[in-house]
């Protein structure tokens, strides 16, 4: 990558972070997730961006720090008024989430894993791990 596209590429991300902390000065709203340290932030800064983008933004070091891992996401999920307001409860198609990988062989080869759901069922799958966990409520 040349020098001069290394600049816009850093100057946008600092354009980005800027936007972000006058979001957090102003009015953003942040969920706390029981038993845990962790807030989620209600404003989507990262809508419709791949794993990849967001590793090459943040770098994969950053995210394994920061996603929430699968005992977190399951806190979530028992949780109905906090699947409410995380939109992670049917109510949206559009607003995904990323979690850490929990197998740390997939880890390791940075393979995704990704969790949906519908009304009475949810999909857990690790590519890598050759394991889907299938949940139904019924």
């Amino acid at each position: 990558m040349k020098k001069e596209d290394k600049i816009k590429k850093l100057e946008k991300k600092k354009k980005e972070i800027e936007e972000q902390i006058n979001n957090l000065k102003n009015n953003s709203e942040w969920v706390k997730i029981p038993n845990t340290d962790l807030e989620i932030e209600l404003n989507v800064h990262h809508k419709n961006k791949s794993f990849d983008d967001l590793k090459e933004e943040f770098g994969i070091d950053y995210l394994n720090e920061h996603l929430p891992n699968l005992k977190v996401v399951a806190t979530i999920l028992e949780n109905e008024e906090l699947t409410t307001k995380l939109k992670m409860n049917g109510s949206s198609t559009t607003d995904d989430f990323y979690f850490k990988q929990p197998f740390k062989r997939n880890e390791a080869n940075q393979y995704v894993a990704y969790f949906f759901a519908g009304s009475v069922w949810s999909f857990l799958v690790c590519y890598g791990a050759l394991m889907v966990v299938t949940l139904t409520v019924g």
